[in-house]
């Protein structure tokens, strides 16, 4: 659970969003409760988000998220 109260960028808080995928084509954009998060990309089990990836063009200063696909053995 994210509950952090820092000022500190540590991504979305706890909770429920809505959420989208916008193709335009070249790229998929994750948008979440109407606000483009950033672009996506899925290679080799690592999911990512690039915030300086937009549907308008190139950012700054955003964040990259990896996500690694962590299969357990039971």
């Amino acid at each position: 659970m994210n509950n952090n109260t820092n000022a500190v960028e540590d991504g979305l808080d706890s909770g429920t969003y809505r959420y989208d995928l916008l193709d335009d084509g070249k790229n998929i954009f994750l948008i979440i409760d109407d606000n483009e998060f950033g672009g996506l990309t899925l290679s080799n089990n690592i999911l990512t988000i690039d915030q300086n990836l937009r549907s308008t063009g190139t950012g700054a200063d955003g964040f990259i998220y990896s996500f690694q696909l962590v299969q357990t053995i039971e």
